[in-house]
């Protein structure tokens, strides 16, 4: 019979922990570049009130 490695099952293993924490870190700097951009737009353009921001969302929403 043919014996799995622990050390080979540990690997793959890290492996994928390895790929999830990638995607959590690109996810991170892709919103962080957003956040940045919208920040950049509220000081060059003015900010939204509460009010308007809640508009726009209401009409995105009903647009799908």
């Amino acid at each position: 019979t043919r014996v799995r490695s622990s050390a080979a099952s540990d690997v793959y293993k890290r492996q994928i922990v390895d790929m999830q924490d990638y995607e959590r870190t690109q996810a991170t700097i892709r919103l962080m570049n957003e956040l940045a951009k919208g920040r950049h737009s509220g000081e060059a353009e003015g900010w939204l009130t509460p009010d308007d921001m809640r508009a726009h969302f209401r009409a995105r929403a009903n647009e799908e």
